[in-house]
């Protein structure tokens, strides 16, 4: 822990411990029972971890600065970590996705579980046919891809962060 206290960017070091927090996540959860870690349920609870780390980043940011920070510096600091910790999390996906192909069928179970809940009837039988079809392996273009489209969930996250924290709700 000495080592994230040197690094003086609270975006940086927030993101970074997020970042090995979330691998460690997934990997105990990988370790105990392959289809946990593939859960819906524990790949949306991992968010947690990614909205504490801004949220420390955000305090730990206004104590060092003895003031609130502006929305631009909240936002960037937000951002930041968002970024770094799904760096972490895609990264290690890709690998145990190398490493342990099981994964894309296990993936397939779960999908098939959920498609009925998220398409409409109508056209739950073509989505059926074509999850399959579908290669679930995970390359690192489609790592790009997925980083792209979670930063923007990333960003509105860290746009609502620093309004509340402008709006001095969270209290320092």
């Amino acid at each position: 822990m000495q080592l994230f206290s040197t690094i003086k960017d609270e975006g940086v070091r927030f993101g970074l411990l997020a970042g090995l927090f979330t691998v460690a996540y997934f990997g105990a959860f990988y370790l105990i029972d392959k289809e946990w870690m593939l859960s819906p349920y524990v790949y949306y609870g991992s968010l947690a971890i990614y909205f504490w780390a801004m949220y420390q980043s955000l305090k730990q940011a206004s104590v060092r600065k003895q003031e609130l920070l502006s929305w631009r510096e909240a936002l960037r600091n937000g951002f930041v970590v968002f970024l770094i910790a799904n760096a972490f999390f895609l990264l290690f996906f890709v690998v145990i996705n190398k490493m342990d192909p099981s994964l894309q069928e296990i993936q397939r179970v779960y999908l098939k579980e959920w498609y009925p809940r998220i398409f409409p009837k109508d056209q739950l039988a073509l989505r059926l046919r074509e999850l399959e079809k579908a290669d679930l392996s995970m390359s690192v273009s489609k790592a790009v891809f997925s980083y792209a489209r979670a930063a923007i969930g990333g960003f509105i996250v860290s746009a609502l962060l620093a309004v509340i924290h402008r709006r001095d709700y969270i209290k320092f």
